[in-house]
């Protein structure tokens, strides 16, 4: 009959088996313990008592050997991580309660629509001759240079709107597509001047003219009627009508120039002319003084008749055509011109 092993042998294998599976942080304990264990236990309490100790530290290490490669590894602790991810109250109620700038700039654009769209509705204009063009106030001038970087940033709270000169008037037998001549425009205003800015395509530039026959060569006419609302039927140009020609010269030896033909002729020396030459045409730039125009007050809401038109000269001897900003224009008779209403942003954008 087999001889029963004694108990204690029991608790060995039983105390291997703990060993077997500690976790490898305490390795070198390990060996400690074996040897402690090679004792006769059952003769030597406090050995049994030393090794209850040892165990106890080891399967602590263990429960807290996770959170000991955190430290080490530079994790936050868990309240560090609240106080990173918690932004302050202070915080969170200004990003709910406050606005974007692109969602400042809707609403300022939605509230100028809204005062064009109020305007509208008391004006009197020629509907026929196309939808009112709105020039909006500006706090700062342009500089007038012939670069249009400064229209194309904030001059105004909103972005200002580009215009389309596409409508041949003048021998318009001859006008053949877009690449030939058209244009685009932008237009402003403060309390000491109106601005303009023409961006002009032109497939052959020439400009041999200045002075009165400046019309002759590409060129630009701007149409006035000051007095909308007073003569609104009157079909012959008088003293409130305006027709004034600008030049970009010729990029060589003609400086660009401005020219008065309607009321009275006369230089456009305090008006303000430069130009650029482009890869398919060129830009016009000016600032036309209000004290040129009789009697005219600058108000908010204020219509008045106009018209942008460009003088193409190709190969001829002077201009074979010209297209304007209104569809049915003729120099001659201001209740063909479109009408450009001024508009005082600045109001709307201190609110």
């Amino acid at each position: 009959m087999p001889t029963q092993r004694p108990r204690r042998s029991k608790k060995r294998n039983n105390l291997a088996d703990i060993l077997r599976n500690i976790h490898p942080l305490t390795h070198p304990l390990k060996k400690v313990l074996k040897k402690l264990l090679s004792f006769k236990i059952h003769k030597r309490p406090e050995i049994a008592f030393i090794i209850i100790i040892i165990l106890t530290i080891l399967i602590f290490s263990c429960l807290y050997s996770n959170l000991l490669r955190g430290i080490l590894s530079g994790a936050p602790r868990p309240s560090e991580e609240a106080v990173m991810e918690s932004p302050s109250p202070e915080t969170v109620t200004e990003e709910e309660t406050g606005l974007t700038q692109e969602e400042e700039t809707t609403e300022i654009e939605l509230d100028i629509e809204k005062k064009k769209q109020d305007i509208l509705q008391t004006l009197q204009y020629r509907a026929a001759n196309g939808e009112p063009v709105f020039s909006l106030l500006i706090e700062s001038p342009p500089q007038i240079d012939g670069n249009l970087d400064e229209w194309m940033e904030e001059l105004v709270p909103a972005i200002l709107e580009t215009h389309p000169i596409s409508q041949p008037t003048y021998l318009k037998e001859n006008y053949t597509n877009p690449s030939d001549v058209s244009g685009t425009f932008m237009v402003a205003y403060d309390e000491e001047r109106l601005y303009l800015a023409i961006r002009v395509i032109d497939d052959v530039f020439s400009q041999p003219f200045q002075g009165s026959d400046l019309f002759k060569g590409d060129s630009i006419i701007i149409s006035l009627d000051t007095d909308l609302q007073g003569d609104f039927y009157e079909q012959a140009n008088n003293l409130d009508d305006y027709r004034v020609g600008l030049s970009p010269g010729d990029f060589s030896s003609l400086s660009p120039e401005a020219y008065i033909w309607i009321p009275q002729e006369t230089r456009g020396d305090e008006i303000s002319v430069a130009s650029s030459k482009t890869s398919n045409g060129y830009i016009i730039e000016a600032a036309i003084p209000w004290w040129n125009f009789q009697n005219f007050e600058v108000e908010d809401g204020k219509a008045i008749g106009f018209d942008i038109s460009i003088n193409d000269k190709d190969f001829l001897e002077e201009r074979e055509l010209a297209i304007s900003s209104s569809p049915s224009l003729d120099w001659n008779d201001p209740t063909s011109f479109g009408t450009l209403v001024l508009l005082d942003t600045t109001k709307i954008s201190g609110d």
